[in-house]
């Protein structure tokens, strides 16, 4: 029944492509015992094919299903599921035991490598522990998985559970590149922009760049995109800039940031001050980026692009503030200081503001962004 699921499903030989019978065929394998059918199934539902539509949620009970089996594959799709919460509740605790599962006991090298990921992170129910992120870093490695080879490269760029090096740094990006990697690409030139682990060479940091922006990485669009920009170290060419940075502030809130600041300043794009404070505002509060969140507040300050207030300016500081932004407090004190920002006592915006206020001095600092101009 599995076979005949298959053959129907791939159209082979004399049985042509008809999804529907393939399904009903591979539900009575399933119900029989069959692990492999449940996966197969999962898959049909999770990506969809030709009439059938994506369901996770039924993707994800059949996946269980092949999972309850023993079939490595659906366990370690289980896993993702819950991991970005598709057709499950997102439970990071689950996720990383069911990859833990697939990984055990010679599974699969990518289990090994998201479940360092959720050790290094240590939230949503799982505990950091950079020790057991880099066992299972080497786990991984030692299976030839280019995106641990990658992390492993971060770790000892930053010494997380390890000596920094930023020559073994290095090391591990050429080897994830080499393995064809994308990210490792742009960290190699961020390495050869910053003279970290290798002598600095705008030339090959271009390379890289380049490379890594025409294959999909939102980092290297916006390191790529502000050099063509500026035309330093290679030729200036404003429209590929902005088309670079665009798809780049899709992922990044740097680079929403500044395509904002080229709307301010109308470098490359059309001058839109309005249409700047929108994509600021959004890598502010919805991508809690520091830096935006202080401009945000300037822009509130100045009158740019939105109309001058200097009471919301007073909040976006103190947001800025409480998301790690360096200068923040001290323009907060500026403004108290000269009177601007400061609320009539016994207003509600007064009660509203002193609540803002003690929120506002929680420490934040989970809440920070990678930068676009370090490693991921």
């Amino acid at each position: 029944m599995e076979l005949l699921g298959e053959w129907y499903l791939n159209g082979t030989g004399p049985f042509p492509q008809r999804v529907e019978s393939a399904i009903h065929w591979l539900k009575q394998a399933g119900e029989k015992g069959s692990a492999h059918s449940y996966f197969m199934l999962g898959k049909i539902y999770e990506e969809g094919f030709e009439s059938i539509e994506s369901d996770w949620i039924l993707a994800a009970d059949l996946y269980a299903n092949a999972t309850r089996l023993g079939h490595v594959d659906a366990t370690y799709n289980l896993a993702s599921a819950f991991l970005k919460g598709k057709g499950v509740r997102p439970n990071w605790g689950k996720a990383a035991e069911l990859f833990e599962i697939a990984a055990d006991p010679g599974g699969i090298p990518a289990a090994g490598y998201n479940l360092a990921i959720l050790y290094v992170l240590g939230d949503g129910g799982v505990e950091k522990d950079i020790k057991k992120a880099n066992r299972w870093l080497k786990w991984a490695i030692e299976r030839g998985d280019a995106k641990a080879m990658c992390q492993m490269g971060v770790h000892y760029s930053h010494g997380m559970g390890v000596e920094e090096d930023d020559e073994l740094a290095f090391d591990w990006f050429e080897k994830a590149a080499r393995q064809g990697d994308v990210q490792s690409l742009s960290n190699l030139g961020l390495c050869y922009t910053n003279g970290k682990g290798a002598a600095k060479n705008m030339g090959k940091a271009l390379e890289y760049f380049r490379e890594a922006a025409y294959k999909d990485n939102p980092q290297a669009a916006y390191q790529y995109a502000k050099l063509r920009m500026e035309g330093k170290h290679c030729p200036k060419n404003e429209r590929e800039a902005v088309e670079l940075m665009k798809f780049a502030a899709e992922y990044s809130s740097d680079a929403k940031l500044q395509l904002a600041k080229w709307h301010i300043k109308g470098i490359g794009v059309k001058k839109d001050p309005s249409h700047a404070v929108d994509l600021i505002r959004d890598a502010a509060v919805n991508m809690n980026n520091p830096f935006a969140m202080f401009e945000l507040a300037m822009c509130y300050e100045k009158g740019i692009g939105v109309e001058e207030d200097w009471v919301i300016a007073r909040g976006y500081f103190f947001e800025a503030d409480a998301l790690g932004h360096p200068r923040a407090k001290k323009v907060v004190e500026r403004l108290i200081a000269s009177g601007r920002g400061v609320i009539q006592p016994g207003s509600k915006l007064a009660d509203d503001m002193f609540t803002y206020d003690k929120w506002a001095a929680v420490d934040a600092d989970e809440d920070k962004e990678n930068s676009g101009d370090y490693f991921h």
